[in-house]
């Protein structure tokens, strides 16, 4: 039994049904449903719960009553969840909002339909990295009053408000003690103190700081933040706050920094000196752009997911578009995988998708994007097309490199696929229809005897309705 509370926040009955046997079946025992908004937010008891009622939230994106990146926004903005886990659940139409909910709070996404596997890895993923940001967070908190009291005392001493007696002692004291890299430069940026803590991190001593422009720290893009947008700013509200900054540090690595400056002025209103307060944000910074790429990846072969495939398609067609050439679409869908699966056992199956991935990441290059959309299904998009047939040419060329994979030789594996392509904009111009009808191409492929590549041919489209509505017929009676 594995004692972490969930709550899953969906409308939809059948979803939260299927969520609670597949967390059950990994050993979770206390999970709680919410149908609304509304009842998922009075679960978590916002406005008064101290500490998280839950441990990891799981939340339906097609609410009937509020908007769900306005509920993982007020989620992640309560002091008790900041470091609270949620994991959105997302059907296939609603891939576009990936990058929007990463942006409101949201750790990761799980795609309808449900597979156990990928619940699985998800959920571990997010409870496993629960403590690190807790941790991270700690030694941030203690920045925003440190940050007050230092620009109390900073105004003192630069009024040289010397009368309170012990006034530069205790602005030293603050100084040196607090848990941030400090330090002090001029008008033009040459650096006059630091603090213990800044040389520490920068791995630098006093004498080879003292007397250096702090450009020379910055690397370049930020050193043109700083003089374009931040400096001017600076000088017109006197302070800047939570400002991100990067900082090389003599080894050549970078410590990527929540910023904030004050400026303190002599008596006649002339600029004396700049401070700056930087808290370390590098291990968050690297969090954050591993739970994008979670994002946006396929855990088991690197590739591009489904979300990141759409977005990509998305962009090409806009770009087709506009400068009014062609592209395509070719869905490769494995023949006979399952068999793979079923008489050598996952381990092997989930090695010879690692190598397929790799057979046809290497055929397209840098001429086109290939993603995995699902289990045995892979997608490439080709930009810039100039003639179609590139397309059939391309996916004769990676059957051919299927035949003769060495690895698939040593295994004793005949490794085939049915590749079905669609073509922007004959036979669609946005990205539901070209997948739809690639998909369609796949089963005329199929239809033919498999392993070969097909275009969409018109005609056949009612005889693949015909069959889907079969195949769903023939699922009702299960």
């Amino acid at each position: 039994m594995i004692m972490k509370k969930i709550l899953i926040i969906d409308d939809s009955a059948e979803s939260c049904s299927v969520l609670g046997i597949m967390l059950r079946k990994m050993g979770f025992i206390d999970i709680t449903v919410a149908n609304t908004a509304k009842e998922g937010l009075e679960r978590l008891n916002l406005n008064q719960a101290a500490s998280p009622q839950m441990d990891l939230i799981l939340l339906g994106i097609d609410l009937p009553d509020c908007s769900s990146l306005e509920i993982c926004e007020q989620i992640k903005t309560n002091d008790a969840y900041e470091n609270t886990p949620v994991i959105l659940l997302l059907a296939a139409r609603e891939m576009d909002l990936v990058e929007t909910a990463v942006l409101a709070g949201a750790q990761d996404f799980v795609e309808k339909p449900f597979r156990y596997t990928d619940l699985c890895l998800r959920v571990k993923f997010a409870l496993k990295n629960l403590q690190a940001p807790e941790i991270r967070t700690d030694l941030l908190k203690p920045s925003a009053p440190l940050l007050d009291q230092l620009r109390n005392l900073m105004s003192k001493v630069a009024k040289k408000v010397d009368t309170e007696g012990g006034t530069q002692e205790r602005f030293r004291s603050l100084f040196e003690d607090t848990p941030a890299m400090i330090y002090a430069t001029d008008a033009t940026g040459y650096i006059h103190d630091v603090n213990t803590y800044f040389l520490n991190k920068m791995q630098c001593s006093l004498q080879t700081v003292l007397g250096k422009n702090i450009f020379d720290f910055l690397t370049a893009d930020s050193e043109l933040l700083f003089r374009e947008q931040i400096y001017p700013r600076l000088l017109e509200q006197k302070e800047v706050c939570d400002i991100e900054l990067s900082f090389v540090i003599p080894n050549g690595k970078v410590i990527e920094g929540l910023v904030n400056l004050k400026i303190t002025e002599d008596a006649k209103g002339h600029l004396l000196r700049i401070y700056t307060m930087i808290s370390d944000n590098t291990e968050r910074k690297k969090s954050d752009r591993e739970m994008l790429h979670l994002a946006y990846h396929d855990d088991l072969t690197g590739l591009p997911n489904r979300a990141s495939f759409y977005k990509s398609l998305h962009l090409a067609i806009d770009i087709a578009k506009k400068e009014q050439h062609q592209l395509a679409v070719m869905l490769i869908d494995l023949d006979h995988f399952k068999d793979v699966n079923d008489t050598l056992g996952h381990r092997i199956g989930d090695k010879v998708l690692r190598e397929i991935s790799s057979i046809i990441a290497n055929q397209i290059g840098e001429n086109g994007t290939v993603a995995r959309l699902g289990s045995d299904e892979f997608v490439i998009l080709i930009n810039d097309l100039k003639f179609e047939e590139e397309a059939i040419h391309t996916g004769k060329m990676i059957l051919q490199a299927f035949k003769h994979s060495m690895k698939f030789r040593t295994m004793g594996l005949e490794t085939m696929a049915s590749i079905g392509v669609s073509i922007y904009p004959r036979d669609g111009e946005d990205a539901e229809s070209l997948i739809s009808i690639a998909d369609i191409a796949i089963y005329q492929t199929k239809n033919k005897g498999q392993n070969d590549v097909q275009r969409y041919q018109k005609g056949i489209i009612s005889r693949f309705q015909e069959k889907r509505n079969m195949d769903l017929l023939e699922l009702a009676r299960l």
